[in-house]
């Protein structure tokens, strides 16, 4: 499987060195092969990334501190436009989850690498995604993420947030990451229905 659907729909708009288009002979639809020939690219802008080798050990580990009680054999392969994380469970019950850090939740979204890239992403890449409002934000000149960067909500949605443009801003994603984490573990802590007050969480001017 090429996953034709799926490029078919995303450009490549970003790739690292020693970028490899693989052949017809080549199984991009299970994570080995689709990581050792696409692993750093972007694509369309960077609303979708896959990660490096390198960037799978870190993901893991970072997306496995913030959500703690799920199970440890979870591979972070990508990332979105906002900084949410995609993994792949190959154990039990095989799922392609989505890490969502800004809402403090998490999805079973496929049942394989290929069905993530070509259906879930094809066509359903406005839940997937955030698409509608990923073109909101660049349509107003919003900045695009680089790799080390998110878009992410200055008021997390579990904190009261909105999932609006005006809730929106360039940030460093391990910041993002770890500044969420360490929230969620405070609210995880809490007794159901205790009400939280409006936080903001506050940056540098540059966005870190």
């Amino acid at each position: 499987m090429r996953l034709d659907r799926f490029f078919g729909k995303y450009a490549v708009t970003e790739k690292p060195e020693g970028f490899w288009v693989s052949d017809a002979e080549t199984d991009n639809g299970t994570l080995g092969p689709l990581i050792s020939h696409y692993g750093g690219t972007a694509f369309n802008r960077g609303i979708y990334r896959l990660h490096t080798w390198t960037g799978i050990d870190l993901w893991s580990g970072t997306v496995g501190r913030a959500f703690p009680a799920l199970d440890r054999q979870v591979v972070i392969f990508g990332q979105d436009w906002q900084g949410n994380q995609f993994g792949w469970r190959n154990v039990g019950d095989p799922k392609v989850l989505l890490f969502q850090i800004g809402s403090g939740e998490v999805f079973e979204i496929a049942d394989s690498i290929a069905s993530f890239h070509d259906q879930e992403l094809v066509e359903h890449s406005a839940e997937a995604l955030n698409e509608r409002l990923w073109h909101a934000w660049v349509a107003l000149g919003g900045d695009l993420p680089n790799a080390d960067q998110c878009v992410g909500y200055r008021i997390p949605i579990y904190l009261g947030g909105r999932d609006q443009l005006e809730n929106l801003e360039l940030c460093d994603l391990q910041v993002y990451w770890g500044i969420n984490a360490q929230l969620l573990q405070q609210v995880r802590a809490l007794p159901p229905g205790t009400p939280i007050s409006e936080v903001r969480i506050v940056r540098n001017p540059t966005g870190s």
